[in-house]
């Protein structure tokens, strides 16, 4: 089995900003670190629940409402 590698905040900066990397994973990835929403949530967000220039996005009712959504939470 391949040893997973931790991700720094220095090596997700280099991933975002590599241009050879599809938008919408550098977007994903970003969204993931920096947000409160967890994976679940991000599954079941549409087109429509993604406000572009408000940098936001709407999740309509958490997977598990009764879960922390932060670190150390």
């Amino acid at each position: 089995m391949a040893e997973v590698e931790k991700v720094t905040r220095e090596r997700l900066d280099e991933l975002v900003a590599d241009e050879g990397i599809s938008l919408v994973h550098r977007a994903l990835w970003s969204a993931l670190w920096d947000g409160e929403a967890r994976v679940a949530d991000w599954l079941r967000a549409d087109v429509e629940d993604v406000d572009l220039p408000g940098r936001r996005v709407r999740v309509r009712e958490p997977v598990r409402p009764d879960t922390p959504v932060g670190p150390g939470e």
